[in-house]
């Protein structure tokens, strides 16, 4: 008996042994290589307002958005294996075979490109190889040129790779010896560019002076992008027709980045200096980016009308086309001195996640929204944006054509003797914290709804006027409503609107600006202060039906417009000294959120906690 049970254990070890050999291995040392670990791409977002319990990781949509489209968009750790061992790595509970690649400066595309020690040279050759899903590319510290092609091609190019659900393919900048260099791609069009693509994972990179957007995505599905740090130069603006370096200079232009020939680039130039563009994309991940010095920091979708495009797949050979940009996720990007839109949703973006973003303009420059929301079903809520040049958070139309029935409900308006239908609607805009909009334009506001848009709900958001701008405005106000149909303002709190006259006395202009025919269906439940603009006018100015600036009053019942709101004849925020528009502006970037929040705090026995319609504070703090 015992000779059979020799026997039989030696068949099993050998069998086990064959089909397992690679697991044996992996559990090996092998000399001047780290072991096995993990390494967790960071999408625990801390909640903005600390006592909202609402967590970014798994964000619940609200009703207004359209139920069941596409998947659920949702912001989950990514485990992601980097198995820094020379071999294949098999996963037998999915059956997966995937490879970890590695490149570095100093290295050749001859070599086998699967040790720390025998590295590809270009990126792109890795790229090229990682096609099974669990595939890891780790590029090392340097910078990484692309030294030829045209401004329509790029350093990258991700054709038609597809990972799988929990298996990313993933392209990563790896720093072994915790150096602290980046790895820094420059490309003569995009850094990398992604097409009909899925289950893709891009991290870590250090980014500057591509031509077009610095990483875009096209036609894909399930693409995250984290962790990147896109910035352009900056030497100054143009001031006229200068010659030498900077041909073509037109006043206000933006000058200072250069192409990777060396040659200089002037932003605002009629080419899309984007940090990122995320084009008929789907269930994707835009999350804890920094992007600095661009024309636009991340746009999402296509531009005019809503129709299938392909956003440039048959140049690679692919017949893909897609109708909508949907399902999307932009969350903790940190945006700085964006030349227009910081983020642009266009016409054909709908059921899309802004969340938790953190967006400021320290300089004047030719922008005008810090956030733009041209589509319809998106969320945008907890986004801090403090000094927009002109407006904070705008719902916008683009007069796009009829997509036919895939569009949703009929919203239309007519714009130069044209019906047109509206791309702008049902966008749910919330806890929200816009501070000191319009630094140096002479009319600003800090929410806008067009009267291109219909629908849209803004709830709990905290905004903070101009302080003491130094331009003779023509018309400010904190949220301005125009709508066509259906917008509800609700719970949201407006704090001091200030600005010096030509004749240097600070005055106080409109909260909330509307006119008649574009009236929103509800406003109510939100916070005043100051009640009366120094001519003793109210700050609530709702076309010709001259509100009273006090709640309950009969007035307001008959109109049926801000009962219950309150009229401050005190702040009910801290607004000078750390909180001030300078401070704000000053103040390190990671450093901004924090410091809002505290801004944003009620005062000890302010009329707004508990005052809001669903019984927790007026605006977005809670």
């Amino acid at each position: 008996m015992k000779r059979y049970t020799l026997f039989i254990l030696i068949l099993v070890g050998i069998f086990t042994t064959s089909i397992g050999f690679t697991s044996v291995l992996a559990a090996m040392p092998v000399e001047e290589v780290k072991p096995d670990r993990e390494v967790i791409v960071d999408s625990s977002l801390s909640t903005i307002s600390p006592g909202i319990e609402q967590q970014l990781i798994t964000p619940t949509p609200p009703s207004s958005l359209a139920p069941g489209v596409l998947d659920q968009p949702q912001i989950v750790g990514q485990t992601i294996h980097t198995i820094f061992l020379p071999f294949t790595v098999h996963n037998g509970s999915t059956g997966i075979v995937s490879r970890t690649y590695y490149v570095a400066t100093t290295g050749s595309d001859t070599n086998n490109g699967i040790s720390i020690n025998t590295p590809f040279k270009t990126i792109q050759k890795a790229v090229d190889l990682a096609t099974s899903p669990g595939d890891t590319i780790l590029v090392l510290p340097g910078v990484y040129r692309q030294t030829s092609g045209t401004t329509s091609s790029g350093l990258i190019t991700i054709v038609d790779k597809h990972g799988s659900a929990g298996n990313h393919i993933t392209l990563k900048a790896h720093d072994p010896n915790n150096s602290g260099l980046p790895t820094t791609l420059m490309g003569y069009g995009h850094a990398i560019r992604i097409v009909g693509s899925s289950y893709y994972t891009v991290d870590g990179f250090d980014i500057t002076d591509t031509y077009h957007s610095a990483i875009s995505s096209g036609v894909s599905d399930h693409i995250t992008i984290s962790n990147n740090h896109i910035h352009f130069g900056f030497t100054g603006f143009c001031q006229g027709n200068e010659t030498g370096d900077f041909q073509g200079c037109t006043v206000g232009a933006v000058k200072g980045r250069y192409y990777t020939t060396g040659a200089p680039i002037v932003e605002y130039d009629q080419v899309q200096n984007t940090g990122m563009t995320i084009c008929k994309t789907t269930n994707s991940q835009i999350i804890n980016n920094r992007i600095e010095n661009v024309d636009e920091g991340i746009y999402l979708g296509t531009a005019g009308d809503v129709t299938n495009s392909d956003c440039y797949a048959s140049d690679y050979g692919l017949n893909l086309s897609r109708m909508w940009t949907e399902g999307n996720v932009l969350s903790g990007n940190l945006i700085e001195n964006s030349v227009d839109e910081a983020i642009e949703l266009k016409p054909d973006t709908r059921n899309n996640i802004v969340q938790a973003n953190v967006v400021r303009s320290t300089r004047q420059n030719n922008g005008s929204t810090a956030i733009e929301i041209r589509g319809h079903y998106n969320e945008v809520s907890q986004n801090i944006v403090v000094g927009a040049p002109v407006i904070g958070i705008r719902a916008h139309s683009e007069s796009p054509g009829d997509p036919g029935p895939d569009r949703g409900e009929a919203y239309t308006y007519v714009k130069s003797g044209v019906l047109r239908y509206m791309s702008s609607y049902k966008n749910y805009l919330h806890h929200n914290y816009v501070y000191y909009f319009s630094q140096f334009q002479p009319s600003g506001y800090g929410m806008v709804s067009l009267d291109t848009s219909a629908a849209n709900r803004i709830e709990h958001n905290t905004i903070v006027g101009v302080n003491d701008s130094p331009v003779n405005v023509s018309e400010y106000a904190s949220l301005k409503t125009v709508s066509k149909t259906e917008t509800t303002v609700t719970n949201n709190l407006r704090v001091g609107v200030r600005r010096s006259s030509s004749a240097g006395i600070t005055r106080y202009e409109y909260h909330l600006l509307s006119y008649a025919g574009f009236l929103p269906q509800a406003s109510n439940y939100n916070e005043y202060y100051p009640r009366l603009r120094n001519n003793n006018e109210c700050v609530v100015g709702l076309g010709t039906l001259g509100i009273i600036c006090q709640n309950n009053s009969s007035q307001n019942a008959t109109l049926g417009y801000e009962y219950n709101s309150l009229f401050l004849d005190q702040s009910p925020l801290v607004i000078d000294g750390l909180c001030s528009k300078d401070s704000l502006l000053a103040l390190p970037m990671a450093e901004l959120k924090d410091r809002v929040l505290n801004c944003s705090v009620p005062l000890i026995g302010s009329a707004i906690v508990g005052a809001a319609g669903d019984g927790t504070n007026i605006g977005a703090y809670q």
